[in-house]
C-alpha cells in the first residue's frame, strides 16, 4: 500500500501563525493607545474650558456681589443724600 503525504502548501506553520497573531495584537494595542491618548487629551481640553468658564463666572459674580456691598456701605456711611 502506497502512503501519500497530505498537501501542506496552504497551511501556515504554527510559529509563523503565532508571529502573525502577535503582530496583529501589537497593531491593535497601538491603535487603542492612540485612541486612548486622543480621548484623554480631549477630556483635558474640555475640563480646562470648563475651569475657565467657572473662573469667568466667579469673577463676574464677585464683582456684582462686592458692588452691592460697596453701595450698602456707602449708603450707611453717608448721611443725607
Amino acid at each position: 500500500m502506497l502512503h501519500v503525504a497530505p498537501d501542506l502548501s496552504g497551511v501556515i506553520p504554527l510559529n509563523a501563525f503565532e508571529a502573525q497573531a502577535a503582530s496583529v495584537r501589537d497593531l491593535a494595542a497601538g491603535v487603542m493607545d492612540v485612541f486612548g491618548v486622543a480621548a484623554a487629551a480631549l477630556a483635558i481640553v474640555v475640563l480646562l474650558l470648563m475651569l475657565g468658564s467657572l473662573f469667568s463666572w466667579l469673577r463676574q459674580d464677585l464683582a456684582i456681589t462686592f458692588a452691592d456691598l460697596t453701595d450698602n456701605i456707602t449708603d450707611a456711611v453717608i448721611i443725607g443724600k
